[in-house]
């Protein structure tokens, strides 16, 4: 009987069910003591509910008690064989010799990140945001909203079909860096401990922006060049002599 009041508490369910269940799982009998599986009810619904009714509340109090206990009990003798098993000593040590553990650490994770130019105008663009919210600075436009779109554009980077995609995002971000840091240049006082690497900041923009633009000029420079020389094979191929051509069709 106080099998059933467990059972029935642990599936939540009503005296009929759990008298019904009881009957067709095995699990059920096994746990209520029974060595033998048995198709027959173990007794009636009504018989529960007498049964509660005769023990009260301190009764099911003590049967869930004793069911802890019994289950820690369990757990511990357990937990005692596998300690026993792994040569542990009663606190669930091992002895000093097999306390030691050679751990590989090139496969453990590091907190490095490759600072991309991406990465380095995010931080840049995150470090003049909270120097004003610090001064107290009220800049005229945070980009907050178009800095995670343009993010969110980023990520696609190794992609072909989204390569001039990246390249706007990336130009865009370095323009947004150099408002906010241009900015906060001219609204901090000199005397300012933050002047100094919003200086360095601006150096890297206009840095990478020139270095940027001398490769794209040099690049321009070198596709016009070949497309003249092209264009001047063209033109020679086309206007050749007379003569060559009378004998090309004569032979």
């Amino acid at each position: 009987m106080a099998g059933l009041l467990m059972l029935k508490h642990l599936r939540n369910v009503s005296d009929e069910q759990v008298v019904a269940q009881f009957a067709e799982n095995a699990y059920y009998q096994y746990f209520c003591g029974l060595e033998a599986f048995s198709i027959s009810a173990p007794c009636a619904s009504s018989e529960l509910v007498h049964f509660r009714h005769r023990i009260g509340e301190e009764g099911m109090e003590l049967i869930l008690k004793e069911s802890i206990r019994i289950n820690l009990a369990i757990e511990d003798r357990k937990r005692e064989e596998e300690d026993k098993r792994d040569g542990k000593d009663g606190r669930g040590r091992k002895s000093d010799k097999e306390q030691t553990a050679h751990i590989d650490s090139t496969v453990q994770e590091k907190n490095i990140t490759f600072p991309t130019d991406s990465k380095l105008l995010c931080k840049i663009i995150g470090y003049c945001h909270k120097v004003a919210k610090a001064e107290g600075i009220k800049v005229r436009q945070s980009y907050a909203r178009e800095v995670k779109d343009l993010r969110l554009a980023q990520r696609f980077r190794g992609k072909s079909h989204s390569r001039k995609k990246v390249a706007r995002a990336d130009r865009r971000m370095r323009t947004i860096a150099g408002r906010l840091v241009r900015e906060l240049l001219r609204e901090l006082p000199s005397e300012s401990r933050c002047r100094e690497r919003l200086e360095l900041c601006l150096s890297f923009v206009n840095r990478d922006f020139w270095t940027v633009t001398r490769y794209t000029r040099s690049m321009s420079r070198m596709s016009s060049a070949s497309a003249r020389a092209r264009s001047t094979r063209n033109m020679s191929s086309a206007t050749r002599s007379p003569s060559s051509v009378c004998g090309t069709a004569s032979s």
